[in-house]
Order: structure tokens, then C-alpha cells, then sequence
């Protein structure tokens, strides 16, 4: 019999792990996340300039794509793992990024949910609620239910409406139902204001389907400067280069088309756009991935556009970020748009830290074992009596073993299961 007192003795080596793995666990589920949140505070904070009058800040957050039964095919209980661990990383990112950035502000600029074209309308309105509730936002007053009380404005995407004629009517009066216009103008505390297209309807050749988007382009527009939202990327050189923050090995945004899905809008329609509202930045989405192009006005000037990244783990990209924009204006009146990419941390690298930091354990501690199963043999290979004790030597280091493991694991799954509802 193995005695308790023996099974339950604890090498050093279990308590170094242990701690490892408190320090890894709190690293990877907390520290990292307060780290890219607070960068991204820092370099905003860096964008201060004085005398200023008037300031408004923005928070854009690309492509959420709640993941959802129609995502990836998965079946239970896989499906429930990769939306809760989705979820939790949309939900952990913008509460610390609301914190910290305190915008007046948040757009969502597009593709809210992954599947929002094809849900009929019960699971569709489940889906709804579960995006207000993971972004904390009362559907009511469009604003976050908890501080900064930020602004939330809405933009429809391709897999909220589909793309060109494949928009359905109904699916245009249902998302509007909720979020309100798909295309509509707004003004800010500064001298900037806001023009919000509904590129994917707009991009239809069916006037039922894109009078509504047509008709705020070529209305009445708010005073310049004007900034442009769009969630398709307006169209480009195919050797326009997006920059060296983009994350794709692809460095430019490809032009193409698919079901219910083009990458960029139209040469023709583009520059329509860039015509009548004249902007001095564009911020688009789509891409998932982070792009930036400049665009030739027929005024003589230049408009940069910023395709905003993806704030999803579970899209494609493993480096997902948002963009803030910092509106101000002097005393003078004059304006001023500073404009910081942030980065978030890279989830899967996470997880993968995890698997060879236990993988690492079990090496350490069977390698621990090995050598003290080797000494023990050695050392009471024979008793007084001439009989071989080796194998029940081996019984009790493996009993040892795997109580080990035991103990090395229940600290590391209870700090886990702390960090994940901390």
C-alpha cells in the first residue's frame, strides 16, 4: 500500500510550477489586455495640444461578427466553446478600451453579426440581444450602460444586409429597426462632421435598394471639414500598398467579389462618392485587417483612408485592433484630427503559450520523477534479504507522479476559472 503521507509529498519543482502558472494565467488573462488598453490610452494622451477649445473622441470598432451556429459548422459542445471564448475576448477588450479612451463616441462600423443576413427574424432578434448586451449598450438611448455613457452609432455591413442586389428589403427595414439609418449625416462638438454611407445597398443597380443611401450622398451634406464612413474600402490602384501595419502577407487590399461579399467598392461609385462628400479622412472596414491609401480629390487635395481592423479573435487575423480618432479644434477655430491604430493582444498565441507551458510541465515533472525512480533503484535495489523492491519503488514515484500533475493542475485550472470571471 502506498502511504498517503509519501503520495502527498510536494517537491520544490511543483511549487515553482504552480506559481508559473499563476504568473502565466494572470499575464495572459489580464495583464496583457490592461497593457494594449493602456498603450492605447497612452498615445492618445500623447495627441493633447493646447489652447484647444473643443474636443470629441471616436472609437472604431471594425467587423465584431458575433460568432454564431452559422459561423464555422461546428457542432456541440465546440460551437458553445468558440462563442463563449470569442465573446468573452470582445467583451474583456472594449470594456478596458471604454475605460481608458473614455470616447464620447463608438461606432461599429459594420458586419455586427457574422450571420445577420441569415437568421430569420426570432433568431436574428436572440442575436440582437446578445450584441447589446456583450457591448453594454441600452437600445433605447443608443448609449453604453455603464461609463463613459459613450454615443454608440451603427453602420450595416454585408453580413448584416448582404451586398449589391443580394440585399433583401426586409433585411434593410429590420437591421434599421434596431440601429437605426444605414445612411445618415451627424455633426460633432468640433468643427468636423460625419457621413455615414451604406455602401453595400448603395452599391445595388435596384433603386429600391439604394435610394435611401442615395439620397444622403447627393442631399443637402453637413459643412466641411467632412470625414466619410463606409464599410466597403473605396476602390484603389491594385498596387496601392496598405502600409507596414498591415498584418496580411498580401500588402495590398485585393480587389474581388463573391457571394454577398466585394472587397472594394466600384471604381465608378467610389469616385461618385469621393466627389460629393469631398472628404478630408475616410475610415472603412471589411478587410478585417488594417489598410492605409490616399485618395486624389477632384478639389486638388488628398484624402487618406484607414481601414479599421477587425476587434474579433475568431476573423482571420491574429493582431485585431480598433482605431481612435481625437476631433479638436483651437481657440482660432482651426481643426485638427489625430488618428491612433491600437493593437490588442494575439488570443491564439496565447492559448498555443498555454499548451507548451504544460506541455513543459509534464516534461519537468516526468523527468523529475525518472531521476528519483533511478536513485530509489539503486539505492534499495536489494534488501537485507535479497529481495527486489524496484517495482514497488516505481508504484510509489508514479503514484507520486501523478499526484503531482494533480496538484500542479487544480491550482492553475482554479486560477483559470478566477481569471475568466474576474
Amino acid at each position: 500500500m502506498l502511504s498517503f503521507l509519501e503520495l502527498r509529498k510536494v517537491h520544490p519543482l511543483v511549487n515553482f510550477l504552480r506559481l508559473v502558472w499563476v504568473v502565466a494565467l494572470v499575464v495572459g488573462e489580464h495583464l496583457v489586455f490592461h497593457r494594449a488598453a493602456n498603450y492605447c490610452s497612452a498615445g492618445l494622451s500623447s495627441m493633447l495640444h493646447s489652447p484647444q477649445h473643443k474636443t470629441q473622441t471616436l472609437l472604431l470598432i471594425g467587423d465584431p461578427q458575433l460568432t454564431d451556429a452559422y459561423s464555422y459548422n461546428h457542432t456541440e459542445p465546440l460551437q458553445s466553446v468558440v462563442e463563449f471564448y470569442s465573446d468573452r475576448y470582445l467583451r474583456h477588450n472594449y470594456r478596458l478600451l471604454l475605460t481608458r479612451i473614455v470616447p464620447e463616441t463608438v461606432f461599429f462600423m459594420g458586419d455586427l453579426m457574422d450571420s445577420g443576413r441569415t437568421w430569420r427574424d426570432q433568431g436574428w432578434l436572440f442575436q440582437v440581444n446578445r450584441f447589446f448586451t456583450l457591448f453594454d449598450i441600452d437600445p433605447s438611448t443608443a448609449h453604453t450602460t455603464t461609463p463613459p455613457y459613450s454615443k454608440v452609432q451603427f453602420m450595416a455591413g454585408n453580413h448584416d444586409l448582404g451586398f449589391g442586389n443580394g440585399v433583401l428589403p426586409f433585411l434593410q427595414e429590420r437591421f434599421e429597426s434596431v440601429f437605426g439609418p444605414s445612411s445618415y449625416t451627424l455633426n460633432t462638438t468640433t468643427p468636423y462632421s460625419i457621413v455615414v454611407i451604406d455602401t453595400v445597398s448603395l452599391s445595388a443597380t435596384l433603386p429600391e435598394l439604394r435610394q435611401r443611401a442615395l439620397e444622403v450622398l447627393l442631399g443637402p451634406l453637413p459643412p466641411p471639414p467632412r470625414i466619410l464612413m463606409t464599410h466597403v474600402p473605396l476602390y484603389r490602384s491594385p498596387d496601392a500598398e496598405c502600409g507596414p501595419h498591415r498584418q496580411s502577407h498580401s500588402r495590398t487590399l485585393r480587389d474581388g467579389a463573391g457571394f454577398q461579399y466585394q472587397n472594394l467598392v466600384s471604381p465608378d461609385l467610389s469616385q461618385q462618392i469621393l466627389e460629393h462628400v469631398q472628404p478630408v479622412l475616410v475610415f472603412s472596414g471589411d478587410d478585417h485587417d488594417y489598410c492605409r491609401v490616399t485618395h486624389a480629390l477632384s478639389n486638388g487635395k488628398e484624402a487618406v483612408e484607414m481601414t479599421v481592423p477587425t476587434l474579433s479573435m475568431a476573423q482571420g487575423v491574429r493582431g485585431p485592433g480598433v482605431v481612435v480618432v481625437r476631433l479638436s479644434s483651437d481657440t482660432a477655430g482651426t481643426p485638427r484630427a489625430d488618428v491612433q491604430l491600437c493593437w490588442l493582444p494575439d488570443q491564439i498565441s496565447v492559448f498555443i503559450g498555454y499548451g507548451w507551458l504544460a506541455a513543459l510541465s509534464l516534461v519537468a515533472l516526468a523527468v523529475l520523477h525518472g531521476y528519483q525512480w533511478i536513485w530509489q533503484r539503486q539505492r534499495t535495489h536489494h534488501t537485507t534479504y535479497g529481495v527486489s523492491t524496484g517495482r514497488g519503488c516505481g508504484v510509489l514515484l508514479g503514484g507520486q507522479w501523478l499526484w503531482h500533475v494533480y496538484s500542479v493542475a487544480w491550482v492553475a485550472l482554479g486560477v483559470y476559472g478566477l481569471c475568466l470571471y474576474i
